[in-house]
């Protein structure tokens, strides 16, 4: 009796031990769950036009509480996994959705830094943190990259999982800076050897005309010698000058304009348009030196803006790739190329060069 007594006592000894090394692994589990979500970075974010948006699927895609218009289906296939389905929230050019923006609860707003402070108001109300983003030309990235991933590196966790994504983005943009900064040299280079010959400096800078609108007929000028525009930054001279038109806002313009001026180069903005000039033009387009000469590029847009306005960090693959078209001796096909499958297969995904040719509409 005494014997089966101290076998019951044992057993039961060894039940509670049992039990209380599973409550111990239990506990452990628990604080390294805990642990676990305290290194993950939980900010919820927005961007209120769409070059910001494209900056946060780079350097925070986890965070995206929404987009400002539904995906082309060309785009998806580029956008961070499970950002397609996001809810459309708008813009702060057209509808941007006060109330489901607020129902989403995210802890930053990211505005461009023209902004009206009576359109930022209502959601600093609730307390949400707006941050204003230096993002209106290509030359303001930089700043952008800068203040995005300042703003978002609010703890450790988000810190380790954010900045490093940002430098790899600014050592991008510096790398194609350095490319286009060489182009440039070299351009002005043989303008100069070009003036001394001809008494003509830009004869080595094609006129280009940008085609925004299904029809072509709406563009944006520059003034004279205006070396921070989209035009001379890739090697040409905008065929538009302000003196010509009554804006330096986007405006539509009449085909006897387009007449007047020698149009060397044409890059389009719409891909239906472009598909006519390549395949079908009427006869007031096929008379323009630049579709006699096969001097027509689609601008691609694919995640967002490579070329036009409004700009965005895609330039940094835009402006080195346009810079081909006019001037390949300078910057060649294999170099725009291999530059933008670099950009995709670093923050967006791997690009063939099947697909490069395709987003270029070819």
């Amino acid at each position: 009796m005494r014997k089966l007594f101290m076998i019951v006592c044992a057993a039961l000894v060894f039940v509670a031990c049992g039990d209380k090394q599973e409550q111990s692994k239990e506990v452990t589990q628990e604080v390294e769950k805990q642990e676990q979500e305290q290194k993950q970075c939980e900010l919820k974010v927005f961007g209120a036009n769409p070059a910001l948006t494209v900056m946060l699927e780079i350097l925070y895609p986890e965070g995206l509480i929404g987009l400002n218009y539904k995906p082309y289906p060309e785009d998806i296939p580029f956008m961070p996994e499970g950002t397609a389905e996001l809810p459309i929230l708008g813009h702060t050019g057209k509808n941007l959705n006060f109330e489901e923006i607020a129902s989403l609860k995210p802890d930053v707003i990211f505005f461009a830094d023209n902004t009206l402070d009576s359109v930022i108001e209502p959601y600093t109300k609730i307390g949400i943190e707006a941050v204003k983003v230096p993002l209106f030309s290509y030359e303001e990235s930089k700043n952008a990259i800068e203040a995005i991933t300042q703003s978002l590196s609010k703890n450790e966790a988000c810190s380790e999982l954010i900045k490093p994504r940002g430098e790899r983005l600014l050592d991008f943009l510096a790398q194609s800076n350095e490319l286009l900064h060489n182009a440039q040299h070299a351009l002005e280079s043989n303008e100069t050897q070009e003036a001394h010959s001809t008494q003509d400096s830009h004869s080595v800078r094609p006129s280009i005309y940008f085609a925004q609108g299904f029809d072509g007929l709406k563009t944006q000028c520059s003034a004279s010698e205006d070396k921070k525009d989209l035009a001379y930054q890739i090697g040409g001279v905008n065929a538009i000058s302000c003196d010509m038109i009554s804006t330096e806002q986007q405006t539509q313009i009449d085909f006897e304009l387009l007449a007047k001026v020698n149009l060397q180069v044409i890059f389009v903005r719409e891909i239906p348009l472009f598909k006519e000039l390549l395949e079908n033009p009427n006869e007031k387009w096929q008379a323009l030196n630049a579709l006699q000469n096969k001097k027509v590029f689609y601008a691609p847009s694919t995640p967002s803006n490579w070329l036009m306005r409004p700009p965005s960090i895609m330039q940094s693959v835009g402006l080195v790739w346009a810079y081909s078209k006019i001037h390949p001796e300078l910057i060649s096909d294999e170099v725009a190329k291999t530059h933008a499958q670099k950009f995709y297969e670093i923050f967006l995904e791997p690009l063939s060069d099947e697909e490069y040719y395709r987003l270029q509409g070819l």
